[in-house]
């Protein structure tokens, strides 16, 4: 196997597969993984459960669609089921299925990692730069006003008037309507 994407549903499987480093799932965090080791020269595998889910397949309607994008077709929990878990089962993982949200690790979450742990890196000064390059990466902005919508609008409103304090959020949808 050599570059590019082998769907290994619609391909013999081969005897063994040999690399230097294999990543296991091609949501946000593999596949960022996997394209940081690859530039740095590394023979790199990308091993992913689900399906690269194409066209018509797609059918943006729900129904037939959770057992083709989630684990357990959405309904998988936590241990103690305390905690649903909505878990990305397709090529991208979770990065196909979080509405293309866009959330950066908080200054004061980065500050704790760096801090109690000792992982000097996750200094948010330090890690700013990792942060600045993954947005980038994945063309993320802000939302604009003009695609909050009514119920938002209200709901800031309703936060405002109790003295909270909000944002519109990051997004990574290109060419997006709002529709």
């Amino acid at each position: 196997m050599s570059g590019g994407i082998t769907d290994l549903s619609k391909e013999p499987l081969p005897e063994a597969i040999t690399t230097e480093i294999c990543v296991i799932g091609s949501g946000c965090g593999g596949a960022t993984a996997a394209r940081l080791l690859a530039e740095a020269g590394h023979e790199v595998v990308v091993l992913e459960e689900g399906r690269d889910l194409v066209g018509p397949e797609r059918t943006q309607r729900d129904p037939g669609m959770y057992d083709q994008l989630y684990m357990d077709r959405g309904g998988r929990a936590s241990h103690d089921l305390s905690i649903s878990v909505l878990q990305g089962r397709v090529l991208g993982g979770g990065g196909v299925i979080n509405t293309c949200d866009v959330v950066p690790i908080p200054d004061g979450v980065l500050h704790h990692w760096a801090t109690k742990y000792g992982l000097e890196d996750f200094a948010p000064e330090l890690f700013k730069r990792f942060t600045d390059d993954a947005l980038g990466d994945l063309s993320a902005s802000r939302i604009p006003e003009s695609m909050v919508n009514s119920a938002n609008n209200k709901l800031r409103q309703g936060a405002e008037g109790l003295g909270l304090r909000g944002e519109v959020m990051m997004h990574n949808r290109v060419g997006c309507r709002g529709l």
